[in-house]
C-alpha cells in the first residue's frame, strides 16, 4: 500500500519531489556544504515539516478501505 492514496491525486508530484529532495545527496547539494548524518537528519526534518504544512490532512479512512480489512499491516509470507 502506498501513502499516495491518502492524499488527493494532485498532491502526488509534490510528495514524489519531497522523497527525492530529502535524499542525502540532494540535501548536501541544496545546502552547498558537506553534512554529517545528524545535520542531514535535521535539515530533512525541517524541509518535511515546512512542505507538509501546505498539504491537506491525509484521508486515513481511504487507506483503511484500500487494505480491505481496515488493518494497515501487510500479511506475512514467512509462515
Amino acid at each position: 500500500m502506498s501513502i499516495s492514496g491518502a492524499f488527493p491525486e494532485d498532491r502526488r508530484l509534490p510528495i514524489d519531489e519531497l522523497f527525492i529532495d530529502t535524499q542525502p545527496a540532494h540535501l548536501q547539494k541544496s545546502s552547498q556544504q558537506k553534512l554529517n548524518a545528524e545535520e542531514r537528519d535535521h535539515l530533512r526534518a525541517q524541509i518535511i515539516r515546512e512542505r507538509l504544512k501546505l498539504f491537506p490532512k491525509p484521508d486515513i479512512s481511504k487507506m483503511a478501505k484500500e487494505s480491505g480489512n481496515g488493518s494497515t499491516a501487510e500479511p506475512s509470507n514467512n509462515e
